[in-house]
């Protein structure tokens, strides 16, 4: 892999990585090698542009002490920056073309954040239309969009052993009991 730096503004640094598409589908290509660009977030760029949709910019971030900072983004995102940061890695890097997520794609990575946050607050999109001010229509086109995106990543994330290597027994109970 190859990176290379790149700067939207004057506030936002990003790594923009160039994938091989052998890599990310998790098996050789034949013939020529083919190449995809995987923008890398890091946990504090996470952590500032979360806070920065949900109205608290950069110099309320500055007087809030880093746990504090994080306990507010995991209030509206619902897991720690650095999570959300792999989450982010794996859908433009998956083989799996209902879950892959193009970085250039307009408002891509604004379209997982407000997923996120759809997915741990479950606002209305009156709401939410208001925090992330866009119209209702565009908020619930792009959280459903990257919604259904990460739902898909679940083929490759949650993978159960074959039934012939189970060493152990699990009892499950509705109510908790055994």
């Amino acid at each position: 892999s190859t990176t290379v730096s790149s700067s939207r503004n004057h506030t936002l640094e990003e790594s923009l990585l160039l994938y091989p598409l052998s890599e990310a589908a998790g098996r050789p290509l034949v013939g020529r090698l083919n190449w995809i660009m995987v923008v890398l977030i890091s946990p504090p760029q996470m952590l500032r542009r979360g806070l920065r949709m949900v109205g608290i910019h950069d110099e309320a971030q500055r007087r809030l002490h880093q746990e504090t900072r994080v306990r507010k983004f995991k209030a509206h995102f619902g897991r720690h920056p650095l999570h959300c940061c792999r989450v982010w890695r794996d859908l433009q890097t998956t083989p799996i073309i209902e879950a892959h997520m193009d970085p250039a794609e307009p408002f891509a990575f604004e379209g997982f954040l407000q997923a996120l946050h759809f997915l741990k607050c479950y606002q209305v999109e009156d709401v939410r239309a208001t925090l992330f001010k866009m119209n209702e229509k565009d908020v619930r086109n792009l959280s459903w969009r990257s919604v259904n995106r990460i739902a898909a990543l679940k083929r490759e994330k949650i993978v159960w052993p074959p039934d012939d290597e189970w060493t152990t027994t699990f009892i499950v109970s509705v109510d908790g009991t055994i």
